[in-house]
């Protein structure tokens, strides 16, 4: 589109009521939409998807009026945290999944990152080089109260987020990453953060472990029935907490 987009831009893009107006925006990394669309249509009433995009799902729960989307990688997670900002967003919660770069995870545990670190390239593009992502600390405490009462393991740890894609890491990546400090890995977060940030909208995020690439598990490695199902619970809890907490 390359200009400066309005609400009413996207309203009439996308065939939007004229009155309509986002809270909060959730946006998921993942790269198949049609699952986690048909579980938001659970969660939410009076929905509808956002033009002909049938990865944004718009709608209300609690009489908080919520935007989801389906996002892979920074430049899209970008594009529509923009879009719901525009729409009239206070909050964006980024969820989805990281690499653990710490050896004490496990599969299934949640990260409720303090700062997303910079190496996505798309958050450049809204904030100075070396601008720093934190999380908002009320929001992220809400969070964890939520994922504590759930009986989840849950890390307030700095996340790093980049572009290459995960078959880019390599073990030298994976060892300098974890002796920094950092938490996981994934594709999306600072993407979110640097929109919210830039135009002063709370943000969190709510990340599962799917594999601790520290001591070398990757997508490659088969689950355990223990592992997998601790695995599914964790996927299923950060969607259950994003929404809880975006109703508060």
């Amino acid at each position: 589109m390359y200009h400066d987009t309005t609400r009413a831009t996207l309203i009439k893009r996308y065939g939007l009521p004229e009155n309509d107006a986002l809270d909060v925006g959730v946006l998921l990394g993942a790269l198949n939409p049609l699952n986690s669309i048909a579980r938001w249509q659970t969660y939410l009433s009076n929905t509808c998807l956002m033009g002909r995009f049938d990865h944004v799902l718009l709608g209300e729960c609690g009489g908080v009026r919520i935007g989801f989307a389906v996002v892979y990688g920074p430049t899209f997670a970008a594009d529509f945290a923009r879009i719901f900002q525009i729409l009239g967003a206070k909050t964006l919660i980024q969820i989805g999944a990281y690499g653990g770069l710490q050896p004490e995870m496990r599969q299934g545990d949640i990260l409720v990152p303090t700062e997303s670190i910079r190496q996505d390239g798309a958050s450049d593009a809204y904030l100075p080089d070396g601008e720093r992502l934190y999380a908002s600390e009320d929001l992220s405490e809400s969070i964890c109260a939520e994922l504590r009462v759930a009986g989840a393991t849950c890390y307030r740890l700095p996340q790093l987020t980049i572009c290459g894609g995960v078959f880019s890491e390599t073990e030298a990546h994976i060892r300098t990453w974890g002796s920094c400090g950092y938490g996981g890995v994934d594709l999306e977060t600072a993407a979110t953060f640097a929109i919210a940030q830039r135009f002063g909208l709370r943000r969190a995020a709510i990340l599962v472990c799917s594999d601790v690439i520290a001591v070398g598990n990757t997508v490659f490695h088969e689950r355990d029935a223990d592992t997998a199902q601790r695995y599914q619970r964790g996927k299923e809890l950060i969607h259950e907490v994003s929404l809880r907490v975006a109703v508060q």
